[in-house]
């Protein structure tokens, strides 16, 4: 995923989980960011519960996927990390 680092800071959006359906895509875990941004101050939040899954629950039950969405934080497939850049390289 491309970014561009200068003095401040930046979001990046990540996969916590490889799409089945897509091989584009490649699952990062949070040690894996940490080791890419050695050094910088970084906060995680995981987001968005598993698109397949949400898409057949929310056929059932849409107030289903945010209540397990909220509770199953183990099933969020995406990960946002902000990344505080402390010098330019």
């Amino acid at each position: 995923m491309p970014s561009r680092r200068c003095p401040g800071g930046n979001l990046q959006y990540f996969f916590r989980m490889k799409a089945p359906k897509n091989p584009d895509t490649v699952a990062i875990n949070i040690r894996e960011i940490r080791r890419l941004f050695h050094g910088e101050a970084i906060s995680f939040q995981s987001l968005i519960l598993s698109p397949p899954l949400s898409r057949r629950i929310a056929q059932v039950c849409l107030p289903a996927v945010a209540i397990l969405e909220w509770m199953a934080p183990f099933l969020r497939s995406h990960l946002m990390a902000t990344i505080k850049i402390n010098k330019v390289p």
